[in-house]
């Protein structure tokens, strides 16, 4: 049996308001100049922040907690839980190069048909050498073997790419690199 670390519910639901509350603290400090001359420490960390932001509102809206048995995943929401079965699991993958560590999968409802993208964040998530490694942590392959159990035919190469999630992370920052150097030497 794996779970999911029991830090799922600050990851889920303390981190985005944490992080709103840390922009609002920010801007509050910032000292604001009127008329025409811009005060680029109240931009800066305003872009910093929104761009956290984003990414904590993700985990917000796909994170779930999760408890892996052989009979199949039991996600556990603030209503109560319940279970699918890994015939159900379309797809599980763990981004390499990625601390904490994160197993992202797409399952389809058996009640409602509709299918949904949930991560999960393992028991033991944090390594020392995660960004040198590209290994499975063992509930990725837990699940992975549990899935090929129930369905024969489950392909690897249909499972999304390892390193996708990392060059979106970098390219996403490349914006906030652009908008913060403009700030800092742009503006007069």
């Amino acid at each position: 049996m794996y779970k999911s670390t029991p830090l799922t519910f600050i990851f889920k639901y303390l981190l985005a308001p944490g992080i709103a509350v840390m922009m609002v603290f920010s801007l509050c400090l910032s000292p604001i100049t009127m008329a025409d001359n811009i005060n680029i420490w109240f931009f800066i960390p305003l872009v910093f922040f929104i761009w956290m932001l984003c990414w904590a509102l993700l985990l917000m809206l796909r994170l779930r907690s999760v408890v892996v048995t052989a009979d199949g995943l039991t996600l556990k929401t603030l209503k109560g839980s319940r279970t699918i079965h890994y015939r159900h699991v379309h797809w599980v993958s763990e981004p390499s190069f990625v601390n904490p560590r994160m197993i992202s999968m797409k399952y389809t409802d058996p009640d409602t048909d509709e299918q949904h993208k949930i991560l999960i964040i393992p028991e033991f998530f944090f390594e020392y050498n995660a960004f040198l490694s590209s290994e499975e942590d063992e509930m990725t392959v837990f699940i992975r073997k549990q899935i090929i159990t129930a369905q024969p035919e489950y392909a690897r190469q249909n499972e999304p790419s390892r390193v996708w999630p990392i060059i979106i992370f970098i390219f996403s920052s490349f914006p906030l690199i652009l908008v913060l150097l403009f700030l800092l030497f742009g503006l007069k």
